[in-house]
């Protein structure tokens, strides 16, 4: 078995190998296209902006921006003071760093204060709440990708 996970283990390195070396990898190139799913989901590696994408607006003081990957979803919201997210679940496990500011989160029936630099993790279908304390800038990613969020960005595409 541990030769197996050596052999595994070289496998995993021989490219990174020759990335270091500024040797190209079989099969790449830094003019290679970058392209994703027709529903926006990367399907080959793809550098954003967070700067490009626009933020949507989905309540009075919340905005959020969105990337999808094929089997994540990674969301920065903005917040400001006294916004809320109200109480609500999903299939995707979350979890939720705060980068600056503060919430107060509910959870099950407790109360947990979030601050600058702290992360929360809530398992599928874990009910939760965000009360925003201070002005708040919040990075989630979801697992699996938020497939109701990628069809509401295709429905809405296609309204006229």
């Amino acid at each position: 078995m541990k030769q197996l996970q050596a052999v595994a283990l070289a496998i995993w390195l021989i490219p990174l190998s020759s990335a270091a070396f500024g040797q190209p990898t079989a099969g790449m190139s830094n003019d290679d296209p970058q392209t994703a799913a027709p529903d926006g989901r990367a399907i080959e590696p793809m550098k954003r902006s967070l700067d490009a994408i626009q933020a949507e607006v989905l309540g009075p003081g919340i905005t959020r921006q969105v990337v999808h990957g094929t089997q994540t979803t990674f969301s920065r919201w903005h917040l400001k003071a006294g916004a809320a997210v109200p109480l609500h679940h999903h299939v995707n496990e979350q979890m939720t760093w705060i980068v600056s500011g503060r919430a107060e989160v509910h959870s099950g029936g407790k109360k947990y204060e979030l601050l600058a630099g702290e992360i929360m993790v809530f398992a599928p279908n874990v009910e939760h709440a965000f009360n925003i304390l201070e002005d708040t800038v919040a990075v989630d990613i979801f697992a699996p990708a938020r497939q109701d969020w990628i069809d509401a960005a295709a429905e809405a595409a296609e309204q006229p």
